[in-house]
């Protein structure tokens, strides 16, 4: 399984959870996520990463094995 890299940018002016669905990239598999900053590791249920809260016009950088 390839190593891939997901980021997610809140472009609103309230903070916001995020969510990215793997299936929108085609990626199958099971993958836990890495988040970059803090590297708190999460494991993905049913093909969705969703972030902690980010801030305002703020950004979360995950690493997908």
């Amino acid at each position: 399984m390839k190593i891939k890299y997901v980021a997610l940018f809140n472009l609103k002016t309230a903070p916001a959870q995020l969510i990215f669905n793997l299936d929108w990239e085609f990626w199958k598999g099971n993958y836990h996520a890495t988040e970059l900053w803090n590297n708190k590791v999460i494991t993905l249920n049913s093909n969705e990463l969703k972030s902690e809260i980010v801030p305002p016009h703020g950004v979360m950088i995950y690493k997908l094995q």
